[in-house]
C-alpha cells in the first residue's frame, strides 16, 4: 500500500513539476505597470523585457521567454524616430512549441519613421508573429508630403535566416507614403526605397498569411537564400505598394521554392516617379544572380485597380523560374499602360532565360481594346512554356511572343479571346488576326476568338464560349487547379473544363478563396 501511495505521489510531484517549467503567458506593454510580474496587462513587464537576453532561455521555464512561451503585447508602443529592431527576438522556439509574440486588441507599434524592422526575427527559428487582426505596426511622418522622407523601415523582417517563422494576422501601413498626382514627369520624389511592410532573407517554412499591408515600396519581400523552400505567401491584402509581392534572389547560388497565393494585390500608380526608378509590379519573382533558380504555384491571386504610368506586369516571372506555374488568377487592369511586359509577363531581367512555365485557367482583362497593354506577354523562355485555358479579353495586344523556339504550337492552346486592336504578335510575325494565329503560328487550334460573356464577378454566364472551351488539365497534377478559384471542383477526367478562373457559377464578388496549400 505505500507503495502505492508512493508511487502516485512521485506522479503527482512529476506532474507539478512539468506544469511549474512550462513556459507560461507573458505580457509586456510601453513601460511596466501595476505589479510588474508580466501577468497580464494590468501587471505587464516594461518592453525592454523582451529585449534582454537575460530573460530568455533555451528550454521552457517559468517567467523567461522560452520555447512555448506567448508574449502579449499591450497598448500602443511609440518608438523614437528611426528606430530599428525595437522588439528583438532573443531566441528561438522548438519543433511543437513555437515562441508566439501575439498582439493583443488594439496593441500599435508607432514611429514617425523606422530605419529598420520594427520586429526583428533576428536570425532566430520557430516564431510566431500574429496581429490578431487587430494589432498595428505604423509610421507616422514619413513620404513625399510628410515631415520626412528616409528610405528605410521595415514592419517584420529578418536580415538573417529564419525558418519556421510566421507573420500574421497583423496590418504594417504609411512606412512610406509616396505620394504622385498629375503628370509623371512633375513625380520627383525617389525616397522610400528600402522600405518594407513584411521583409525576410533566406529561410525555409516561413508564412506570411492573412495580413494587410500599404504604402511601402514593397508590401511584402522574401529574398530566397540557398535553400528557401517551403516558403508560403497567402491571403495578404496589399495596395499603395510599387510591389505588392517579391520573391528574389538573394545572392548568387540560391534556389527557392514555394507557393504564392489567395492574395488581393491592387493600385500602385502612387509609386509613378519621373526617373521611372519605380517599376510597378503586382507579383514580382525573379533569379538575377549566377547559378539561382526557383519554382513558385502562384494561384488564385486577384491583381486589379490603377497599375500607374510606370506599370510593369501584374505577375512578372523573371529570369530562371523554372517550372513555375501560373493559375486561377483574376487580373482587372482598371488603367492604361504605358510600357510593361504583359498583365502576365515572362522575360529575362538580368539573369538566364526560364524554362517550363505554366500559365493555365486565368482571367485577363485589361483597360480597352485600344490600350498599349499586352494580355501574356513571353520573352527569353528556352522552351516548355505552355499557354492553356486562359482568357483574356480588353488588352491593345493579346499577346507578344517575339522569338521562335519558346514555345511549341502545342504549348498554346484553348483560349479564349477577345476585343483587342492590335490581335497577336507571334514568332516572325506582327499583330496577326485570329486566324493567321492558327494557321500561320500554328498556335490555338481549339482557341476562341470570341465574347467570353463574364459577369461582374468574372464567372462565365450560360452560354458562354468559354464553357466546354477548356482543355482537361487534371494530368498536370496540381490539385488546387482541380478546382477553380472560388473552390468549385472542375470536371471530372476525360471531360472538358471551362476556361478561365471560375466555373460557370462564380462567386457573389471577386475575393479571393485561398484554395489549398500545396498544389
Amino acid at each position: 500500500m505505500d507503495r502505492v501511495r508512493n508511487l502516485i505521489f512521485s506522479l503527482i510531484v512529476a506532474m507539478i513539476a512539468a506544469i511549474s517549467c512550462r513556459a507560461s503567458d507573458i505580457y509586456i506593454a510601453k513601460t511596466a505597470a501595476g505589479g510588474n510580474t508580466g501577468a497580464d496587462c494590468a501587471d505587464a513587464h516594461a518592453m525592454t523585457f523582451f529585449n534582454a537576453p537575460s530573460n530568455w532561455a533555451s528550454t521552457a521555464t517559468s517567467g523567461k521567454v522560452s520555447p512555448g512561451t506567448t508574449v502579449h503585447l499591450c497598448g500602443t508602443f511609440t518608438a523614437p524616430a528611426g528606430s530599428s529592431s525595437y522588439l528583438q527576438f532573443q531566441g528561438s522556439g522548438i519543433s511543437g512549441s513555437p515562441i508566439t509574440l501575439i498582439f493583443e486588441t488594439g496593441a500599435t507599434l508607432t514611429a514617425p519613421y523606422w530605419s529598420g524592422p520594427a520586429i526583428d526575427a533576428n536570425g532566430r527559428s520557430w516564431l510566431i508573429i500574429n496581429g490578431n487582426n487587430t494589432g498595428t505596426i505604423q509610421a507616422t511622418a514619413n513620404g513625399t508630403l510628410l515631415a520626412n522622407q528616409q528610405d528605410s523601415g521595415i514592419g517584420v523582417g529578418s536580415t538573417m535566416a529564419c525558418s519556421n517563422c510566421t507573420v500574421e494576422n497583423l496590418t504594417v501601413s504609411n512606412l512610406y507614403v509616396h505620394a504622385c498626382s498629375g503628370a509623371v514627369s512633375t513625380c520627383t520624389d525617389e525616397g522610400g526605397q528600402n522600405t518594407s511592410g513584411v521583409r525576410f532573407v533566406q529561410g525555409s517554412n516561413v508564412i506570411i498569411s492573412g495580413n494587410t499591408v500599404h504604402d511601402a515600396k514593397w508590401c511584402i519581400l522574401f529574398a530566397y537564400g540557398a535553400p528557401s523552400s517551403g516558403v508560403q505567401i497567402s491571403g495578404n491584402t496589399t495596395y499603395n505598394c510599387d510591389h505588392g509581392v517579391v520573391f528574389g534572389d538573394a545572392s548568387a547560388g540560391s534556389t527557392g521554392s514555394g507557393t504564392i497565393y489567395g492574395n488581393n494585390i491592387s493600385n500602385m500608380s502612387n509609386w509613378d516617379d519621373a526617373g521611372d526608378v519605380n517599376h510597378h509590379d503586382g507579383i514580382h519573382d525573379w533569379a538575377n544572380f549566377t547559378g539561382s533558380s526557383y519554382t513558385l504555384r502562384i494561384y488564385n491571386n486577384y491583381l486589379y485597380g490603377n497599375g500607374g504610368a510606370n506599370f510593369n506586369s501584374w505577375i512578372a516571372i523573371e529570369a530562371n523560374g523554372i517550372g513555375s506555374t501560373v493559375f486561377n488568377n483574376v487580373i482587372s487592369m482598371q488603367s492604361n499602360c504605358v510600357g510593361g511586359v504583359g498583365l502576365i509577363g515572362l522575360f529575362t531581367g538580368g539573369g538566364p532565360n526560364g524554362s517550363g512555365v505554366g500559365i493555365y485557367n486565368n482571367t485577363i482583362r485589361g483597360n480597352g481594346p485600344s490600350d498599349n497593354c499586352v494580355g501574356i506577354g513571353v520573352q527569353s523562355q528556352t522552351g516548355g512554356t505552355a499557354i492553356k485555358n486562359n482568357i483574356t479579353e480588353n488588352v491593345g495586344t493579346f499577346t507578344y511572343i517575339p522569338t521562335s523556339g519558346q514555345i511549341a504550337a502545342s504549348g498554346v492552346n484553348n483560349n479564349v479571346w477577345y476585343n483587342s486592336s492590335n490581335g497577336f504578335w507571334c514568332p516572325g510575325a506582327v499583330e496577326v488576326s485570329f486566324s493567321l494565329w492558327q494557321s500561320s503560328c500554328g498556335f490555338d487550334a481549339q482557341g476562341v476568338n470570341a465574347n467570353s460573356n463574364l459577369n461582374s464577378t468574372f464567372a462565365p454566364v450560360a452560354g458562354s464560349p468559354a464553357i466546354g472551351a477548356g482543355a482537361n488539365l487534371t494530368p498536370l497534377g496540381l490539385s488546387a487547379l482541380n478546382q477553380d478559384k472560388a473552390g468549385l471542383k472542375r470536371q471530372p477526367p476525360m471531360l472538358p473544363w471551362t476556361a478561365g478562373a471560375y466555373q460557370a457559377s462564380g462567386p457573389s464578388s471577386p475575393t479571393n478563396v485561398t484554395g489549398t496549400a500545396t498544389p
